[in-house]
């Protein structure tokens, strides 16, 4: 019969400890501690939820309305499976040990596993921030300057992508090597090694996430605001907007939590907290990114106030008419410019400059020359009018029969 050393014995009640020295007059309950699964389980399945619906209607406006996937479509569906990997990690901390549990309830032995969910969970956010963000500002490049003209938003807009990409590439690998060896990231019982400064790392990022949502929203407000819009398409501007505010609001909560963090000897307790504005920032950021997509998504469904159907009508109706005057091309002259957006579809915006119309000579030339509105090019702008003259000529030699009606 084989006997366990005392030094093995002594490292075993060690790690049956609690985590933290209660305060005085509280016993530890490893077992049953007072927590709040039910909130954090129904928080949990809130974000996970909206986050889903708003990707599935971005998906579906992608894949099958716009029949077009472009790299911020996979950068958006890969911060989104970040999302989803973070929202996982919480569920394990709710499962064990709970959520909102002193850290006096938990053991020494169990401070391994939830500081390796937190590292993965800090992963998990620095990867989906950096994927959507860019996911945004590569989207605004599409949406706001089309032909790729190299004005002021075009490198504004650049040089704030690659910061940001640069960033959340240093902070993962920042995140990865803070300590030697490796496993001492989660695993504080390893005495040989060292660590950097998390406390500091993570303030930093928070502050650096912040700026950087302030200057994505900003971005394109000169842009979205100086366009000839219709009501619907102001207030969707407008939700966005609200979208981005309300993403910064919980971003300064996240800096408020996160500078507390160091000062308190109850991190288990402080988790949930955390959890909460970084699932929070999160969520937003994604609905930033997918929310534009939502008018073309229920215009596939039909489910917006002029069908896909009833407007394709409408241009059959229109190409009915036999006379018709012939499209416009846009004119290199110096004329005045307005952009527009397409009420119910992600599509970049145009800028048109109208031109004079080229009447034609005669009726029979008019109505040769019909052409197909669907088939404007994406700069044009199709002019219908429809009238009606009356020439009367007065000769000695003619009658009523000479009077020609034109269409």
């Amino acid at each position: 019969m084989t006997t366990t050393p005392s030094v093995m014995v002594g490292q075993l009640d060690s790690l049956n400890m609690p985590a933290l020295q209660p305060p005085d007059g509280i016993t530890p309950n490893f077992e049953n501690p007072p927590r709040y699964n039910t909130s954090g389980y129904a928080l949990c399945s809130f974000f996970l939820a909206f986050g889903t619906t708003a990707v599935l209607l971005r998906a579906y406006a992608r894949i099958f309305c716009a029949k077009k996937v472009r790299l911020e479509d996979f950068l958006g569906f890969a911060g989104f499976a970040l999302f989803a990997a973070y929202i996982v990690a919480v569920l394990l901390v709710i499962e064990r040990p709970g959520f909102y549990v002193h850290q006096w309830d938990v053991r020494i032995g169990d401070m391994p596993r939830i500081l390796y969910i937190f590292y993965v969970s800090s992963n998990c956010y620095n990867g989906a921030i950096g994927c959507l963000k860019a996911a945004i500002l590569i989207e605004w490049l599409h949406l706001f300057n089309p032909r790729r003209v190299r004005n002021t938003f075009f490198w504004i807009c650049q040089a704030i992508l690659w910061i940001n990409i640069l960033y959340y590439a240093a902070s993962a690998i920042a995140i990865n090597v803070i300590c030697t060896p490796h496993a001492k990231i989660w695993d504080k019982t390893i005495v040989e090694g060292r660590c950097g400064d998390s406390d500091t790392l993570y303030l930093s990022g928070t502050i650096i996430n912040l700026i950087s949502d302030i200057l994505i929203l900003s971005l394109p407000q000169t842009v979205i605001w100086s366009l000839k819009m219709t009501k619907p398409k102001r207030l969707g501007v407008s939700l966005i907007f609200a979208i981005g505010v309300l993403c910064c609001i919980v971003a300064c909560f996240r800096i408020v939590t996160t500078v507390a963090l160091p000062k308190t000897t109850d991190f288990i307790y402080t988790l949930p907290e955390l959890a909460f504005w970084g699932s929070s920032e999160m969520l937003l950021v994604l609905l930033v990114f997918c929310v534009p997509a939502f008018p073309q998504a229920f215009g596939g469904m039909g489910l917006n106030r002029r069908s896909p159907t009833s407007r394709s009508q409408d241009l059959s109706s229109l190409n009915s008419h036999k006379q018709m005057w012939p499209r416009t091309n846009i004119s290199t002259g110096q004329q005045s410019v307005y952009r527009k957006i397409d009420d119910y579809s992600l599509m970049p915006l145009t800028t048109s400059k109208p031109t004079p119309i080229q009447m034609s000579s005669s009726s029979e030339e008019i109505g040769h020359k019909q052409h197909d509105v669907t088939s404007v090019p994406r700069g044009g702008i199709v002019w219908t009018r429809e009238f009606s003259t009356r020439e009367d000529f007065i000769h000695k030699n003619r009658d009523q029969d000479n009077q020609h009606d034109y269409p």
